[in-house]
């Protein structure tokens, strides 16, 4: 049987990860309470260390349970309570191997990376490097791909939005100043740039209320 058209049945106390772009439906029995929470996780590269999950993991632990809500409810600041970090250690570890074997790349690419978190994201170019690592455009952005399995510009683009969802979060600065931030030459480019990437633009994303 194909393993997305499968039924699940959730109950009380079960956790349910399921990766933001699987599509799914549901059926809610009359009574039915549910809490749900949007979790951007990355490692220290920047990677993502959710999108490759398998689509379904279920877990009925209660530790994990209070583990998952209290930081769901309360991050930042219980990311460093213990429940909470092995919490997301279970959740994530089958993605650790992977993380690990990204951490080992070589020079060229680590450059690339470490300009992208130190720099305003938009502003790197990847031709700036070819000179100092003396590949071609076309060589370094291949060898890109071929360490991290997503080219050059796809991880830009992810550093760029886990970088304007924080940065919208302050709600001190406005949309203008999130943009230069970031290294957009002008806000509608930032706009554009965030309305394709999510389907809403900087200033309706701001507005959400909290989970």
């Amino acid at each position: 049987a194909n393993p997305d058209l499968m039924e699940e049945y959730i109950e009380e106390g079960d956790i349910v990860l399921l990766p933001a772009a699987h599509p799914f439906f549901a059926d809610y029995d009359s009574g039915l309470r549910m809490k749900a929470w949007h979790l951007h996780l990355y490692d220290g590269l920047g990677f993502s260390l959710s999108e490759n999950l398998p689509t379904l993991q279920k877990y009925r632990q209660e530790e994990l349970l209070r583990a998952v809500s209290a930081l769901a409810e309360n991050a930042p600041e219980h990311v460093t309570d213990p429940l909470a970090v092995a919490a997301l250690t279970t959740l994530l570890a089958p993605e650790f191997p992977a993380a690990v074997n990204r951490l080992a790349v070589s020079y060229p690419y680590r450059k690339l990376i470490t300009a992208l978190n130190e720099r305003p994201p938009a502003t790197v170019r990847l031709e700036d490097f070819c000179r100092d690592t003396g590949l071609s455009r076309s060589a370094l952005g291949k060898g890109f791909k071929r360490c991290f399995g997503i080219t050059f510009k796809e991880y830009q683009h992810n550093i760029l939005l886990a970088k304007a969802r924080i940065k919208l979060l302050d709600k001190e600065k406005n949309i203008s100043q999130i943009a230069e931030d970031l290294g957009f030459r002008r806000v509608f480019y930032f706009i554009d740039f965030f309305r394709r990437a999510t389907g809403e633009s900087p200033g309706a994303y701001r507005k959400r209320p909290l989970p």
